[in-house]
């Protein structure tokens, strides 16, 4: 008889920390490279701004369409590009839309001098951050960017809107369906659905995905406000769950991170 598949798969809540009572020695010992944290009052209230201001404001902005209106990787297997100019910040903005559209933009300079990041960068003990990679995120409700890692340290700070991240050590590399690199890129994982169905429908996760009935990830609702921190090589699949506004802010591993890459990320 087939071995019954287990109704539930148990997650953990990501630690939420005022950035007063953030160091540089209590990041360093308890969250670098360790696990996720969201830091609350990080950044100034002006920056949560009226998305319908935006359009005036965004550089150099690409519009990405999911080949199957869900799931957007920067990959041309995964998504169309479309200039700004062939839909709107009104169309991405719809509650419902039939069509959703995620945005990729340069962060606006307006935006970039009311960012004050002294903070993060003294916690986080780094003269500079990756300007080249710091980016605004524009999104409809229901955007999915499926199970993926990256190769810097990320913070996304949440503006406007809510987003679900579900979040995985990269020690469980195994249990989560990475792919070959011939059937996709190898920072990204076949798995899909996790942060929709974790909670509503958690025996159809794990029937899909059975593996992952060993893996025990962070679950967090990112607010208006929160930062999130994710360390190098920790698996994370984003939702949009309304429309959403971020920005991501990254920054490179130091070289004694860089000499104790994890296996999986030797790829």
């Amino acid at each position: 008889m087939p071995v019954p598949i287990p109704a539930l798969i148990s997650y953990r809540a990501v630690d939420a920390v005022e950035a007063c009572n953030l160091s540089e020695a209590v990041f360093r010992s308890k969250y670098r490279s360790r696990k996720p944290v969201v830091i609350r009052s990080i950044a100034p209230s002006s920056l949560w701004f009226d998305i319908s201001s935006m359009a005036d404001t965004i550089q150099d902005p690409i519009v990405m369409v999911a080949h199957d209106n869900e799931n957007f990787i920067d990959n041309d297997d995964y998504v169309a590009k479309i200039p700004l100019c062939d839909t709107t910040c009104a169309d991405i903005s719809q509650l419902h839309p039939k069509q959703r559209l995620y945005l990729r933009s340069k962060v606006p300079d307006v935006v970039r001098k009311s960012l004050d990041i002294k903070h993060l960068m003294g916690m986080a003990n780094i003269s500079k951050v990756k300007d080249d990679l710091m980016r605004l995120w524009f999104s409809s409700p229901g955007c999915i960017t499926p199970l993926h890692y990256d190769r810097c340290h990320g913070t996304l700070l949440q503006l406007v809107g809510t987003k679900r991240f579900v979040i995985f050590d990269g020690e469980e590399t195994r249990q989560l369906y990475p792919c070959d690199g011939i059937n996709g890129p190898t920072h990204a994982s076949h798995a899909r659905h996790i942060g929709k169905n974790i909670d509503t429908n958690p025996a159809a996760l794990l029937h899909d995905w059975p593996k992952m009935k060993d893996a025990e990830p962070w679950v967090v609702d990112l607010q208006p406000g929160d930062l999130l921190y994710t360390p190098p090589g920790f698996w994370h699949e984003v939702t949009s769950t309304s429309v959403s506004l971020s920005i991501t802010i990254p920054w490179d591993m130091d070289s004694q991170e860089q000499q104790h890459i994890p296996p999986h990320m030797a790829f």
